[in-house]
């Protein structure tokens, strides 16, 4: 027994042995260990390349620059009459401005908190108004600065603002469950012109010169028209599909003239809402959501939801992306 035990013990050495001389390196583990890397540096080449992708994409596509900004649901526009390549964006997160016409774009640090609206102030050709989520405030350095407007409003909670391109002292105002109110006085006092139950107003916008004249987009009714003030509405029909505007600019130059984005696309009216006409041509594949007047050229641009801008210098008629006005 002890004799075959001892045999058997031979006989493993002398196997191991041939091994070692015939894999002197230990091959076969070597080729495990080469398969394994193999497939850990795949992984780690294909996420870096992908890493490289993206960031291509962004740059290419976003505009280029280290402060290239990607915002998340753009709400509202604004372009300063005193130099066009300023502008600014109201988005859920907070308030964004560019002084090069979007190459670059800086997150103006007032709020991080949803900003809904973002309107001229037509006493000063540097200044704006913004309001959104508890956010009621007034710059008058182009967008650089902003102070906020201490008010009567029962809360800070607006969804939409609209100041008369023709007289900066009338404001309209909705806040959330409270109704769409009125200033007469720059923002200082307020009326409550309308409770708007079961409802919410998210666009608005005051005819040039006739403060009684207010359009709006009514959630539950669309595309609205007041003439007394906003306490009492009609539906305004004649070739818009009111029930999904986003955004309604009326113009100084043009007071019969209103401008809303409906369905992502733009309709125009000449004559104060009673009929409307698809002036879309050169965005036909372009979703854009916010529109904005240069009051100061008459010149028309409207954002889609990654911040890029597109003008018409025809009022309408066709548009072309808007490249940095000094360059």
């Amino acid at each position: 027994m002890a004799g075959r035990r001892t045999r058997r013990r031979d006989q493993r050495q002398a196997r191991s042995a041939r091994q070692r001389v015939e894999d002197p390196v230990g091959q076969g583990s070597l080729l495990s260990r080469i398969s394994t890397d193999w497939i850990v540096g795949g992984i780690i080449g294909g996420v870096v390349l992908i890493a490289i992708m993206v960031f291509v994409v962004r740059v290419v596509f976003g505009g280029g620059g280290s402060s290239t900004t990607f915002f998340t649901q753009v709400f509202s526009a604004a372009v300063s009459p005193g130099d066009s390549n300023v502008r600014l964006l109201g988005d859920i997160t907070g308030l964004y401005r560019t002084d090069d016409a979007g190459d670059d774009w800086d997150r103006v640090p007032v709020t991080d908190r949803p900003v809904y609206t973002v309107v001229n102030d037509p006493a000063n050709a540097n200044g704006f108004l913004a309001a959104g989520d508890g956010f009621l405030a007034r710059s008058e350095d182009g967008g650089l600065t902003w102070q906020d407007i201490v008010t009567d409003l029962p809360s800070q909670s607006l969804r939409s603002l609209a100041v008369d391109p023709s007289d900066a002292s009338v404001i309209y105002a909705y806040l959330v469950s409270d109704g769409l109110y009125r200033s007469d006085d720059a923002g200082r006092t307020w009326t409550l012109a309308n409770s708007v139950e079961d409802a919410s107003i998210t666009s608005l916008a005051v005819k040039a010169g006739a403060p009684d004249v207010v359009y709006a987009f009514h959630t539950r009714r669309g595309l609205v028209r007041s003439e007394d003030g906003g306490k009492t509405f009609r539906v305004v029909v004649g070739g818009i599909p009111s029930s999904s505007v986003a955004s309604i600019v009326t113009s100084a130059t043009e007071p019969e003239s209103v401008f809303a984005i409906s369905g992502r696309t733009i309709y125009t009216s000449v004559d104060d809402g009673a009929s409307w006409k698809l002036t879309n041509a050169g965005l036909e594949q372009t979703g854009v959501i916010a529109i904005a007047e240069d009051a100061a050229s008459g010149d028309l641009y409207v954002s889609d939801f990654q911040g890029l801008f597109y003008l018409s210098t025809d009022r309408g008629k066709s548009w072309f992306p808007s490249l940095n006005a000094g360059g």
